[in-house]
C-alpha cells in the first residue's frame, strides 16, 4: 500500500514540472503517509486542514524550484522522503495547538488508547503548499497548484480508504473543493451554513466544520457536535 501511495505521488508531482512559477516561496510540497495505528482501529478517521501555515519548510530550501530540480534528475523520491518525514515529525512537535487539541480529543472520544493517539488518526490538508506561511490563495499559480494538491488529496483518500473524513478548514471555496472532489453526495442532517455540514459520499461519512482554532460565535458548539456523530456513527455500526 505505501508503495503503492509513493508511486501514485511521483507521478502526480512530475507534473510540476510544466510550471514556471512567478514568485517561489512556496513550503515543501505536504504528504501524507499513515503510520501502522490508523489500521488498526475502527473507523478509520482522516481529517483535512488548509495549508501547513509556516511549519512545512526545511532551512527555507523548500521551493518548487526544488521539486523541478529534483524532477529534472529523477530524483522525485527525495521530495517525497523529505515530505514524509516533516509530516512525522510534526505530530510530535507542539505547533498547531488549536488543531492538535481537537485531533486528540476526537481520538480520545473514539476509543482510542493515550499511546496511539497522535498515530490512529491520519490528516491531510486542502493545499499542499502554503505561500510564505500563509494561504497560497491569492498567488497567480494557485489553481494549478489547487488541482494538483486536491489530485494528491484524492490519492490519499483512494489509498487509506477512510470510514469518516472531518474538513476541519476555514477557506473561501472550500465547499466548491470538496464538491470537485466529491461529485456526487448526499447531504444529511443538520446542515448550518459555513457551520456544519454533513454528507455520505462513496460510502464516508463526511464532515465540514470550521478550523479548530475558531472560537467565535457558534464553532465550538459544532466541534463537539461533529465528535458527537462520529460516537454515534461507531455506535449504530458497531465499530
Amino acid at each position: 500500500m505505501v508503495n503503492g501511495l509513493r508511486k501514485s505521488y511521483e507521478t502526480i508531482i512530475r507534473r510540476i514540472e510544466n510550471i514556471a512559477v512567478i514568485d517561489d516561496q512556496y513550503s515543501g510540497v505536504f504528504l501524507v503517509e499513515p503510520f501502522d495505528e490508523y489500521f488498526d482501529f475502527s473507523p478509520r478517521i482522516f481529517i483535512v486542514g488548509r495549508e501547513t501555515a509556516g511549519w512545512n519548510t526545511d532551512n527555507n530550501k523548500n521551493t518548487i524550484a526544488r521539486i523541478q530540480d529534483n524532477i529534472e534528475k529523477n530524483e522525485v523520491s527525495i521530495t517525497i522522503n523529505d515530505s514524509l518525514t516533516r509530516y512525522k515529525k510534526h505530530l510530535g512537535d507542539g505547533k498547531g495547538r488549536g488543531f492538535k487539541r481537537f485531533f486528540s480529543k476526537l481520538a480520545k472520544e473514539t476509543g482510542r488508547p493515550k499511546e496511539a493517539r497522535e498515530k490512529s488518526i491520519t490528516y491531510a490538508n486542502a493545499y499542499a503548499w502554503d505561500f510564505n506561511n500563509k494561504t497560497p490563495q491569492d498567488q497567480p499559480d494557485f489553481k494549478y497548484l489547487e488541482t494538483i494538491s486536491r489530485e494528491l488529496l484524492r490519492t490519499q483518500i483512494d489509498y487509506l480508504k477512510p470510514d469518516i473524513i472531518i474538513f476541519a478548514a476555514t477557506i473561501t471555496g472550500l465547499d466548491n473543493y470538496i464538491r470537485k472532489l466529491f461529485p456526487e453526495r448526499e447531504n444529511l442532517d443538520p446542515f448550518v451554513a459555513k457551520k456544519f455540514w454533513h454528507f455520505k459520499a462513496e460510502g464516508i461519512d463526511c464532515f465540514r466544520i470550521a478550523h479548530p482554532r475558531s472560537i467565535n460565535g457558534e464553532h465550538p458548539k459544532y466541534r463537539e457536535l461533529v465528535i458527537d456523530e462520529v460516537k454515534k456513527i461507531i455506535a449504530e455500526k458497531h465499530l
